[in-house]
């Protein structure tokens, strides 16, 4: 029987040292966690895969709010020269 336990916790810190991952909360409890090398790998796809997306994200919302100040300050132009 395989048991599953899922803990939530609120990052404050991450240890990261030779055999494994050590993250603590706000409250000071710490999860660690063992990882081999192949673990090890996939864990750095999958945060490198979120950090690029967080940043895509991020870089669209700029885009948008740069966007909507140029529009603006178009129409106030062309209001002024009405």
């Amino acid at each position: 029987m395989k048991v599953k336990q899922t803990v939530e916790v609120r990052y404050s810190a991450a240890y990261s040292g030779w055999n494994g991952l050590e993250i603590t909360d706000v409250d000071g409890t710490e999860v660690v966690t063992k990882l081999t090398d192949d673990q090890w790998l996939d864990l750095e796809d999958r945060v490198k895969s979120k950090c690029d997306s967080i940043r895509e994200k991020r870089q669209g919302d700029i885009d948008e709010i740069v966007e909507q100040r140029v529009a603006a300050e178009l129409a106030k132009q062309e209001q002024e020269v009405e």
